[in-house]
């Protein structure tokens, strides 16, 4: 599986198990542009996305498109 993230506001998990990629789920708590996604080295099924809203989502692909943590840093600097 891999995600890709979107100007949409969303990321999208796919699914790359077959020859053709096919998108499993679509996550959509985010309000303006996603900009970065990483999966948790150590749990293959948790990954956070970063947003230029200035959150910071922590989903669990088990949860379905409900994000099991927001992080709203103070004094980020985003470029």
């Amino acid at each position: 599986n891999f995600v890709t993230v979107s100007g949409d506001h969303t990321a999208c998990l796919w699914d790359v198990s077959e020859s053709s990629p096919k998108r499993v789920l679509t996550f959509s708590h985010h309000t303006r542009s996603v900009k970065t996604a990483v999966f948790r080295p150590t749990e293959p099924s948790v990954f956070a996305t970063g947003a230029r809203d200035g959150h910071i989502l922590v989903w669990d692909i088990r949860a379905n498109n409900h994000p099991a943590v927001i992080l709203k840093p103070d004094n980020c600097l985003m470029s």
